[in-house]
């Protein structure tokens, strides 16, 4: 379980990093895309707690 864990993560950041350095031909969607990388973060952040608490 855990390793599923670790390479969701893994997933998760890549993801997080395509979001982050995307091409924007709006605000609306450089805000969007953001708003996303931050939400995706969290649940990183929140993963990586629950693997450490194990």
């Amino acid at each position: 379980m855990e390793e599923k864990l670790i390479t969701y993560i893994g997933r998760l950041k890549e993801q997080i990093a395509t979001l982050r350095s995307a091409d924007f031909t709006t605000p609306e969607e450089r805000v969007s895309c953001e708003a996303v990388a931050d939400s995706l973060e969290l649940v990183v952040r929140e993963l990586t707690d629950l693997i450490e608490i194990r």
